[in-house]
């Protein structure tokens, strides 16, 4: 942007200028203020800082160098004070120290402006993070900017900041040059597909970059095999978090492929994505020959028990993993025990020593089951409730009921997806008002693949504003939850005289599987 292009030039005339240049205003008359509370009175113009939930009388000294503390600080106001903005004293008071923090200050596209000047030249910050802080495309341009500069910091975390695909890519072009940053969050900002070619030549190029945050994003079908295919290549990436987007088909099984070929990443979590069956198989086979995974998260991906039989293929004969995240999945406990089972039968090599399952019901034979495993290696599995003798449940499988209505396909929709009604809210509530607007509702359903027509859309949204008022707000989703839930009730009652037939039909689906888990 024209409008950004003087960022690093301004920072070098401030820095030159220093506080005390002639060429900048007095810092103050009175001689016996030092500079450091000469720079505090200057900048707090009403005579309180209009940023803190109390100001002292008086600022209170810090113990270190007051001196050091100004000529850091000093860049950061004049820029402020150049865009008429109020300094932020408690990131002045930090910028000459290691790690900055400034999450939820509503710093937005010019407060980000000013802390890039302030950094340009900065030698001593090697941690920033900005989180939700709102600083959209344009705030992204400028701390990219400042990035062809800064060779300090070495973890930077952008996350929840609206940037998008646009400001995504401003941001991952700089670490073609930039080998200094080792961190990078960018999740919650509406990445789509169309910056993972961006992404990919990054991730081919650059050998310094170490951990990689992407969750609750919108990479999809297309971007996912683009991001798999730089994957297979990459050595040096160890930590990946692309959990919470839209992975699924042909993009899960080319990332879960590419773990074959990958010899660096030690954590990936692929949580709430759409990995199913196929991607299971793919996932299977590649961990058979992968090494150096340690850590998978593959929670809350609709893993029916023939998805989690070709999963734990893989997993049985891994020698390298040490801890599994199979959580908020359609795990009974019979397959929760087949799973185990097959545990016991791993590579002699095997490291696992940790399994997450804890919403997953199980029975004392689990439990007794793992305390004999536990005797002969060490073993942690977390698991839920454990289910007495004469606690007959129903365990059905996640498959959406037949039916038009279209307020049970949007919560069939959210069970299947593992979504809470709170988190479908947030994800649309990006403004915090605690309502959404219908139009918005719409085309947050439509975001996250809601299977709705926009016929059924509009009937939807008919049911869930109740008093009428074109939004929709958190107790009115809550109620059409409660509904749903009301319907289900009615309906599984009536089907109370199919119970033991539909028992049986689903022991003999585990008896299946458990099966072929343990061969």
């Amino acid at each position: 942007m024209k409008e950004h292009q003087d960022l690093i030039s301004q920072s070098i005339i401030l820095e030159a200028n220093g506080p005390g240049s002639k060429d900048n205003k007095k810092v103050s008359d009175n001689p016996n203020l030092d500079l450091y509370e000469a720079m505090f009175r200057q900048f707090t113009f009403t005579g309180y800082d209009i940023m803190q939930d109390e100001a002292p009388k008086k600022p209170v000294k810090p113990k270190k160098d007051t001196t050091e503390i100004a000529k850091y600080s000093a860049i950061y106001v004049d820029a402020c004070k150049k865009m008429g903005l109020v300094p932020v004293t408690y990131l002045a008071e930090r910028l000459a120290e290691k790690e900055v923090e400034m999450n939820s200050h509503g710093l937005g596209p010019q407060g980000a402006k000013a802390v890039a000047i302030s950094l340009v030249r900065n030698d001593k910050v090697q941690y920033l993070s900005i989180e939700d802080n709102w600083i959209g495309i344009e705030g992204a341009s400028y701390i990219a900017e400042m990035l062809t500069e800064n060779f300090t910091i070495t973890e930077l975390n952008l996350a929840e900041n609206r940037i998008g695909s646009e400001g995504a890519i401003d941001i991952l072009k700089v670490l073609l040059e930039n080998t200094s940053i080792k961190m990078l969050d960018l999740s919650g900002n509406g990445i789509h597909d169309d910056a993972m070619g961006d992404l990919a030549e990054v991730l081919m190029e650059n050998i310094y970059l170490r951990e990689l945050r992407l969750s609750h994003n919108q990479i999809g079908e297309d971007g996912g095999p683009i991001l798999a295919r730089a994957l297979k290549s990459n050595d040096s990436l160890e930590v990946l978090d692309i959990s919470w987007n839209h992975l699924r088909g042909k993009a899960v099984t080319a990332i879960a492929g590419c773990l074959q070929y990958n010899v660096g990443l030690r954590m990936l979590d692929i949580s709430w994505n759409g990995f199913a069956l196929d991607g299971c198989r793919v996932l299977g086979k590649a961990l058979i020959a992968n090494k150096t995974l340690q850590d998978l998260d593959i929670s809350s991906n609709r893993l029916h028990p023939q998805a989690i039989a070709e999963l734990m293929k893989g997993v049985k004969d891994n020698q390298g993993l040490v801890k599994i995240s199979i959580s908020s999945n359609p795990i009974t406990p019979k397959l929760a025990l087949a799973i185990l089972q097959s545990l016991d039968k791993c590579n002699p090599l095997s490291e696992l020593s940790e399994v997450d399952m804890w919403d997953v019901v199980v029975t004392q034979e689990f439990v007794n089951f793992l305390e004999e495993m536990q005797k002969k290696r060490e073993l942690v599995v977390k698991y839920g409730p454990i289910m007495g003798k004469n606690d007959h449940r129903h365990y059905t499988s996640d498959a959406a009921l037949g039916t038009t209505d279209p307020l049970e396909i949007l919560f069939n929709f959210m069970t299947r997806e593992g979504m809470r009604v709170v988190d479908l809210f947030n994800r649309f509530d990006t403004d915090g008002s605690s309502s959404v607007s219908r139009a918005e509702f719409r085309d947050g359903l439509l975001g996250v693949n809601a299977p709705l027509t926009r016929g059924q859309l509009d009937v939807l949204l008919e049911q869930l504003d109740e008093d009428g008022d074109g939004e929709v707000d958190l107790s009115e989703l809550m109620s059409g939850a409660s509904r749903f839930k009301r319907r289900q009730m009615r309906r599984r009652l009536k089907q109370l005289k199919h119970t033991k037939t539909a028992i049986r039909k689903i022991e003999k689906n585990d008896e299946a599987v458990n099966a072929e888990l343990l061969l």
